[in-house]
């Protein structure tokens, strides 16, 4: 929307524009079921709008703002981007139309600021929320300092709020109202003309959209514990192939929650023993994983009696390298046993040697195309060059070598755009590669990308505390 003061009289000339954009959080809702709590720490949503100046003129050195919308509003089709002379439902004075009636803004431009609940405002300005005490505000704020950037605006409380029913929604849509901050709408100075690309442009890439971020790794030590350091082993309990909780009592109750098993650690007449939780990660616990987080200690002066022959656990230790402990799983009264395995652990690495590995990831899975929306868990295979691999006369399988940091992220192919970007240093981490007894693997977030277009991935591993980016060389397309 678009309006300005009339030229011929002698009173200061003033330009108002307002943008309206609006978004389906009941999917958003949806998708994110048993996934993610909405007040986690790991849950980030962003809000995206994309700049598309052309040939024209950016205006530099101003602040827009992004205030929640109080009511609904008809969707625009005008395509005028000169004299913006296509008068749709919603404009500078009507909001929307319905069945003879026009329903219009409290003040012209969606201007009406004010508490949340109100009834005689257009935008929220502020109000108190679930977990505040007093008010707060609702609206956000991006400085632009050159006027060609794109709009990229943290509203998490906003979604959040909107998803438990403390923000107004309409049709299960959450929309906004995007302007020049007040001081800037009120001056004399012209800004025009800052453009976004509305949901009609032909480029996908180009589309309004609310990126969604959570971490949702498990990265799995068996294949990489080290003595002296915490890491987290997991067990994974299934039922007709579905994940399930165990069973523990002829009641056929399930254990469920936190410190609710044992794992038990042994080698010779040692016994290391840990209790073990139903595993809980953003807000959740998940049926049928449990993990236990624990450090063992390579000075650990235990007696450990092996065939005729006593020695510390840290002389076992510091003799091979590593020990091999047998793996037990309990309830907490060792009543039930619901598994049993090894578990090998290492001494830390101690290298005189400062160069890096060579390393190269391949992708194991990854098929032509994919169904937006569907669900595809992609493993990767990670070897270093330089090892020399022994030679074997029949085939073995090969395992992966296992870092614990590693990250995806995903290209438009063609264009080299950046869709899904690394995610190392943001509180969310939720590009993190997971871990298991058959090497990292990832989560395809196919619900991100737009469809008809081919996509690659590449991979940052983070080894000794350098950062080395792979290319997977693969190629998959998004089909609808």
């Amino acid at each position: 929307m678009y309006d300005e003061t009339k030229i011929g009289n002698s009173d200061p000339k003033i330009e108002i524009s307002r943008a309206l954009v609006s978004f389906n959080v009941n999917d958003i809702s949806s998708s994110l079921k048993d996934k993610v709590s909405f007040d986690s720490g790991n849950f980030k949503c962003t809000l995206n709008l994309f700049d598309v100046q052309g040939t024209s003129v950016a205006p530099s050195d101003f602040t827009l703002e992004v205030y929640p919308l109080s009511r609904s509003f008809d969707e625009g089709r005008g395509q005028d981007l000169s004299t913006f002379n296509d008068l749709d439902s919603a404009n500078f004075i009507t909001a929307s139309y319905r069945y003879g009636n026009s329903y219009l803004w409290n003040t012209s431009g969606s201007r009406a600021v004010g508490l949340l609940n109100s009834t005689d405002i257009d935008i929220i300005g502020s109000g108190t929320l679930a977990g505040t005490s007093s008010q707060v505000n609702l609206y956000k704020s991006q400085y632009f300092k050159n006027g060609t950037e794109d709009l990229s605006i943290d509203i998490t409380n906003l979604v959040s709020a909107s998803m438990c029913g403390l923000l107004p929604t309409f049709t299960g849509s959450l929309g906004f109202c995007i302007g020049f901050k007040t001081s800037e709408e009120t001056d004399t100075s012209t800004r025009f003309v800052k453009r976004f690309a509305s949901r009609h442009t032909r480029n996908p890439n180009l589309r309004p959209n609310i990126t969604i971020e959570y971490d949702d790794s498990i990265v799995d030590y068996h294949k990489m514990f080290e003595f002296n350091s915490t890491g987290s082993i997991f067990l994974r309990t299934y039922e007709h192939n579905r994940p399930a909780n165990v069973v523990y009592d002829a009641s056929l109750r399930t254990i469920t929650g936190s410190n609710s098993m044992l794992v038990r650690l042994t080698t010779g007449s040692f016994a290391f023993q840990v209790t073990a939780s139903q595993h809980q990660k953003n807000g959740y616990f998940h049926t049928g994983i449990y993990s236990a987080s624990f450090a063992m200690s390579s000075k650990d002066s235990s007696a450990v009696y092996v065939t005729s022959t006593t020695a510390s656990l840290a002389d076992l230790i510091y003799a091979s390298g590593s020990v091999t402990f047998g793996e037990q799983w309990y309830d907490l009264y060792k009543n039930t046993r619901f598994y049993s395995g090894s578990l090998t652990i290492n001494s830390p690495q101690n290298l005189v040697n400062l160069s890096q590995r060579d390393f190269r990831v391949s992708v194991k899975n990854v098929r032509s195309s994919y169904r937006r929306g569907s669900s595809a868990k992609i493993r990767l295979f990670l070897r270093d060059k330089n090892l020399a691999q022994e030679k074997f006369r029949k085939p073995i399988k090969l395992s992966s070598i296992t870092i614990p940091e590693m990250y995806y992220r995903i290209k438009d192919a063609d264009s080299n755009k950046v869709l899904i970007p690394f995610r190392k240093s943001d509180s969310t981490r939720s590009t993190q590669i997971s871990f298991d007894d058959d090497g990292p693997f990832f989560n395809l977030p196919t619900a991100a990308l737009p469809i008809g277009r081919a996509y690659t991935i590449e991979v940052m591993i983070v080894d000794r505390g350098v950062e080395t980016i792979l290319d997977t060389e693969t190629r998959f397309r998004m089909d609808v």
